[in-house]
């Protein structure tokens, strides 16, 4: 593994563990502010020992805005008690909390806790309702959101026909699925950022990503 590599690596380790922690601080706040210090020594209970050059980096992927930036000192003991003074940026950030949710749950770090739900042709997910209608649609998600053991199922194509009272069943209506998992997807996407809640390992099954799914 090349220096490129391993530098990209720790970037992304302190990304994810400063996503964490500003999920948690921005529970009962609109702005934070943030301080992050190279040093790890210092044992400051309010500072979090995170590269503070990943800030920017977050605002760059769009994971927070950088309301204020300033700079402030703080003394550093040095060899036979002379002290140097150390200055190191404080920022003050908005978090876009939907980005930083998506990027947690995309690395298996968060997980959804309430489950999707799906009455009267409206989806629920993410605090966000999303419209399906169509007949294949609707008996998708009917199917596959009816209670926590069948979002959890994986289910064959026919299946989902069978649990929508189907008895008409023909081998090519697999299609029918397979193609509602692909437009759910994009109205879902279009809402929340996330294309993937429902997954197909193969062309005749479907399921509802559980890498977004809390026990139920």
């Amino acid at each position: 593994m090349d220096v490129s590599e391993n530098s990209f690596i720790s970037v992304v380790e302190d990304i994810k563990q400063i996503a964490q922690d500003l999920l948690e601080e921005n529970k009962n706040q609109q702005v934070i502010t943030v301080l992050y210090f190279k040093d790890k020594a210092d044992n400051e209970p309010r500072v979090r020992y995170r590269r503070f050059e990943s800030i920017p980096q977050m605002q760059q992927l769009n994971y927070l805005k950088v309301v204020t930036e300033s700079k402030n000192t703080r003394p550093r003991e040095l060899f036979k008690g002379d002290t140097l003074l150390v200055e190191y940026p404080v920022y003050q950030v908005k978090i876009k909390q939907s980005k930083i949710e998506e990027y947690l749950m995309g690395l298996g770090l968060l997980i959804v806790s309430n489950p999707p739900s799906y009455d009267n042709n409206k989806l629920s997910f993410m605090g966000k309702t999303i419209e399906i209608r169509g007949n294949d649609q609707s008996m998708v998600c009917e199917a596959l959101f009816k209670n926590g053991k069948s979002i959890k199922k994986l289910w064959n194509w026919d299946e989902v026909f069978e649990e929508a009272g189907e008895t008409n069943i023909k081998k090519e209506m697999w299609h029918k699925v397979y193609n509602s998992r692909i437009k759910i997807n994009e109205k879902i996407g279009r809402k929340t950022g996330i294309y993937d809640l429902l997954v197909s390992p193969n062309t005749k099954t479907i399921q509802v990503n559980q890498k977004y799914i809390s026990k139920i």
